[in-house]
Order: C-alpha cells, then sequence, then structure tokens
C-alpha cells in the first residue's frame, strides 16, 4: 500500500471511477469479468470471504463479509478496506492479467475500491462497477 498521501490526480481519478460506477449500468453476470474477477477474488479459496455460487455473491453486502469489522476500532476499519482494495487490484493484475484503465493508476484504485470496502451497506455487485471502471481485463466480456 502506498506510503504517501494520494495525489490529487489519483483522487480525482477515483471519484471519477466511484460516479460512473454509480451510474445505472449492467448488473451481476457472469458475462462481465469483472464480476467474474470478484466472485473469484472473494470466493472461500482466495481471501476466504465466501462459499456461494456465483448468482447469489452480487447480492452480498461489504457487511457480510468475514473481513468487516463490525466492531470498529479507530482506523481498523479503513486499514482492513485498503488492505482488501491492494489484494483486489493485485490480483486482478497478476492471475487475472488486467492492467488500468486509461487515466486510472494503482493510487486511484485503492481510493476507489477502499470506499466501496469500507462501507457495510454496499454490495459486491457495487464493489464490481468499481472494478470494471479501475480495470481493464484482457477479456472484458463474454457476449
Amino acid at each position: 500500500m502506498p506510503a504517501k498521501k494520494p495525489t490529487p490526480k489519483a483522487r480525482a481519478a477515483a471519484s471519477k471511477a466511484l460516479a460512473a460506477a454509480a451510474a445505472p449500468g449492467p448488473a451481476w453476470s457472469n458475462n462481465n469479468m469483472a464480476c467474474l474477477a470478484v466472485w473469484t477474488i472473494y470466493s472461500q479459496k482466495v481471501l476466504g470471504q465466501h462459499d456461494e455460487p456465483f448468482d447469489p455473491v452480487g447480492d452480498l453486502t461489504i457487511g457480510e463479509l468475514p473481513f468487516f469489522n463490525k466492531i470498529p476500532t479507530i482506523g481498523n476499519q479503513v486499514l482492513e478496506a485498503e488492505a482488501m482494495a491492494d489484494m483486489t487490484v493485485k490480483y486482478c493484475q497478476h492471475p487475472l492479467g488486467a492492467d488500468f484503465e486509461s487515466g486510472q493508476n494503482y493510487a486511484s484504485s485503492l481510493l476507489a475500491l477502499a470506499e466501496i470496502l469500507k462501507d457495510p451497506d454496499k454490495t459486491l455487485t457495487e464493489l464490481a462497477a468499481v472494478v470494471d471502471e479501475m480495470m481493464a481485463f484482457p477479456i472484458e466480456n463474454f457476449t
């Protein structure tokens, strides 16, 4: 994780991605690489966050995931969200071969993903929408 504070450019890129992800768009779909990536990365076999088939996982909230501390101490939720965001980016890049979308980078990706991962009411569908805005997968969809 970055030791320095994110630059204004990274903050602006993260805000842009969060706004785009919040716009109406595709739902949780096994034809979308970002959805498949989130399902896989957060599975029991990778980050140990769910053991569900694909379809119901999109409705899981961040607060239902084991990593989410329901009794937060000062700063711990933010640190945990940043750690999960870091692992999400790294899994998207290395095993899945993704790169950053134009205008995005590691810092902006961490900011945007951590923003979702620290909100207990956000769903994995919403997380996947942000991943879709941040990461360019070699195969974007399967339709």
